[in-house]
């Protein structure tokens, strides 16, 4: 049997603790770098904590707009306490298509109640933003 490890992608996987507060999503960086594999890194990051509970509330009462304020004030918070100027503008000019997906998704659906595929498209942003951090 040949040893395939060296080809094998390393998963880590960054759950909402992890990449919530400035302090905690400082460390990933510094996780990665300490692997030195020999094989791709794959990396999976959830939302940031408690962004996923927030975003349900308002997909079920139908108050997007908060949904979407709230995710932008909590993604621009975190991009400005992790990221150099010149990041934070990266990282804005990223998840401006995201934004965009949000607006052209919910500008055509009724409020309340979400049917399920548009409830679980809502609640996908908070992963969606947390990866380009």
């Amino acid at each position: 049997m040949s040893d395939t490890s060296s080809s094998q992608p390393i998963v880590l996987k960054f759950g909402g603790t992890s990449v919530g507060t400035p302090g905690t999503l400082r460390i990933v960086p510094s996780i990665v770098r300490s692997l030195h594999p020999s094989a791709p890194i794959v990396i999976v990051a959830s939302a940031a904590a408690g962004l996923t509970d927030h975003l349900s509330r308002a997909a079920d009462s139908g108050i997007l707009w908060e949904g979407r304020r709230y995710l932008t004030r909590r993604y621009d918070h975190l991009a400005g306490a992790v990221l150099s100027t010149l990041g934070q503008r990266r990282y804005h000019d990223d998840v401006q298509s995201i934004y965009a997906a949000w607006e052209s998704t919910f500008s055509s659906i009724e409020p309340a109640p979400l049917d399920p595929v548009h409830r679980d498209h809502v609640l996908s942003f908070g992963e969606r933003l947390s990866v380009p951090l």
